[in-house]
């Protein structure tokens, strides 16, 4: 399965999206196949968007999970620590 990233061409005509585009595209294309990075599948243009075809991460947002061991690895050294 695969996600699709829609990004306007009118956005990107300013220059710090065009900067940012080409810099994600260029640092998936760099890291190829890693196992913990999205992979950029392909990218397509239309005639108002471009359209980058990523890997689907499944597991859910990224910042949810970093939340979730955040919290875990907090509640747990607090436990240890009063523990004594």
């Amino acid at each position: 399965m695969y996600a699709v990233k829609i990004l306007r061409k009118d956005l990107l005509e300013k220059q710090a999206g065009a900067a940012a585009f080409t810099a994600e595209v260029s640092s998936l294309r760099a890291v190829g196949s890693h196992p913990n990075v999205i992979q950029l599948v392909d990218v397509k243009e239309g005639s108002d968007a471009v359209y980058c075809v990523l890997e689907l991460a499944e597991n859910g947002e990224v910042n949810e999970y970093i939340g979730a061991v955040v919290i875990w690895a907090a509640l747990s050294l607090l436990t240890t620590l009063f523990r004594y």
